[in-house]
């Protein structure tokens, strides 16, 4: 609905709204137009497209879902190969292109009849893309967003920055012994986890010894691991085995036993980009180039092999005794992250920059000599020297992303089963990713559509969704707050009332809403 000429439907709903045709109302359009699919193959189609229209949105907010160009589509198939994303993935989203085809009447260009998208969808292996590595302002604005943000997007910053200042993989993270913890000392020191499954564990996955991870607190701009652990604790999420660190969002701010895949948290990141400078390239940035970004000013800093390696935690087989004895075998690494950190704030140190325009100081060309420039005494340097280095400090003074209003709203749907961390959950991809989509996707998709409802209180069930209407004479008096629906039934607790009733509702007691116009 975001482009009503896009497709047949489309049209038809367009002519309604505008008043062209008025013995037609839209929801009978829509059900006579959708009637010969179940409602679980609708569900299954509208989740694919809603995804691919969140991923195309991502990268141009002014994008619509329709038309499909071939070479969108065909894009949008090869990175989820790159990220790793379910083997039927692909596969449904062709599928709903031709749903949206044949029973929407929607323009999807050469889609169908494009022998490399139908190659693609069938491919089982391609070369994953290496990732960029993030640039400063995308390091501020994660945490800056951990720092000041609520609710579910700022937990999912606070994650990011974990998984990006302990040069961690997004899955690896996700398998925290138990919750992080700080060690802090006068405002500064670490967080630090233990995972017991990662990607070095072996065959089985499963550690045979805990992988300590561990970052420097404060980070780039300030101590944004104190505000997540609270925000974490306030929303009821504990790591554990069995429990993922990140769990994918729920609708109403809740959270899912299922942990949030990097696909959809490639997707997450590219808005909040996107959100914060439009037009950026965002295209190359996925949830590796968080582990790039911290590995990437070590090699530009010029450390040693072996101590990117240890940070990548990578170690040499012969060393693999010595670490153990060790006990604190990331110490050297932190200490190299920590000189990183002061050298980019004091000016000194530009990672975005070209090789020739990195170091802002010809005597500094290495992390040493950075650190050995900053130990002189002030009076050392030029007077107009220090003031340049304090007048382009990457960051401004006061400097503000977000404001109190610009959380983006996050959610999911569960219905079905997946076994996943050992548990039973309810959960369906499918649903899940078009919740997941819909509030972003849909924002202004559906204002035209609006109930008669000025002077009807409306309520929803809590766990199946389905909307109904008071009557009238709502209360019974020998039950006193009780309230009683048009379809007979009582709301009690699991009902809660819908203050917004212009949105458009898709699930509706068929016996509350006879005779509602639409």
């Amino acid at each position: 609905m975001d482009n009503l000429d896009a497709s047949v439907l489309g049209r038809q709903i367009s002519s309604i709204l505008h008043g062209s045709v008025q013995d037609f109302s839209v929801e009978q359009v829509v059900r006579d137009s959708l009637s010969r699919k179940s409602v679980s193959t609708l569900r299954s189609r509208a989740s694919s497209l809603m995804a691919f229209a969140r991923w195309k949105k991502a990268l141009n907010d002014e994008a619509t879902i329709f038309p499909v160009q071939e070479e969108d589509a065909y894009r949008y198939v090869v990175e989820l190969r790159q990220l790793n994303a379910p083997r039927t993935k692909p596969a449904r989203f062709l599928e709903s292109l031709s749903f949206a085809f044949h029973m929407l009447g929607a323009d999807v260009g050469e889609c169908l009849q494009s022998p490399r998208l139908k190659g693609a969808v069938i491919t089982p292996v391609v070369l994953p893309k290496k990732k960029t590595p993030l640039q400063l302002w995308q390091v501020a604005a994660m945490e800056n967003l951990a720092i000041n943000g609520v609710g579910q997007e700022a937990i999912f910053a606070g994650y990011v920055c974990l998984v990006m200042h302990a040069r961690l993989r997004w899955s690896d993270a996700q398998h925290c012994q138990y919750e992080p913890y700080l060690d802090l000392n006068q405002g500064s020191g670490y967080l630090e986890c233990e995972l017991y499954h990662h990607k070095n564990a072996g065959r089985q996955k499963q550690a045979k010894r805990l992988l300590p991870a561990a970052c420097c607190i404060p980070g780039l701009f300030g101590d944004w691991a104190t505000p997540w652990l609270k925000n974490r604790a306030s929303a009821g999420l504990q790591a554990g085995p069995g429990m993922p660190t990140m769990p994918a969002p729920l609708a109403g701010g809740n959270w899912s036993l299922l942990p949030l895949d990097s696909s959809q948290a490639t997707v997450w990141m590219r808005e909040i980009f996107s959100r914060l400078r439009p037009g950026s390239p965002v295209s190359d940035i996925g949830t590796h180039s968080l582990k790039a970004t911290i590995l990437s000013w070590m090699s530009k800093c010029c450390c040693s092999e072996s101590l990117r390696r240890l940070a990548g935690y990578h170690v040499d087989p012969n060393s693999k005794s010595a670490l153990e004895y060790s006990r604190d075998g990331q110490a050297p690494v932190l200490h190299a992250i920590e000189g990183i950190y002061m050298i980019i704030s004091q000016g000194l140190f530009r990672p975005d920059n070209s090789r020739a325009m990195r170091w802002s100081n010809p005597a500094c060309k290495s992390l040493q000599e950075a650190m050995n420039f900053l130990a002189r005494p002030k009076t050392s340097a030029p007077q107009e020297t220090q003031d340049e280095y304090e007048a382009e400090s990457p960051i401004p003074e006061g400097w503000h992303l977000f404001e109190s209003d610009g959380e983006v709203s996050i959610s999911s749907n569960s219905d079905g089963k997946t076994d996943i961390f050992g548990k039973e959950c309810n959960t369906s991809e499918e649903d899940r990713e078009a919740e997941v989509s819909a509030p972003i996707v849909g924002a202004s998709l559906a204002q035209g559509l609006h109930y008669s409802l000025q002077d009807v209180d409306v309520f929803r069930h809590v766990k199946s969704g389905f909307c109904h209407l008071a009557k009238d004479s709502a209360v019974i008096e020998e039950d006193g707050e009780a309230v009683v629906l048009r379809c007979g039934k009582i709301a009690t607790r699991n009902f809660e009332k819908v203050e917004d009733i212009g949105n458009f509702m898709p699930y509706k007691c068929t016996r509350c809403f006879s005779g509602v116009a639409t």
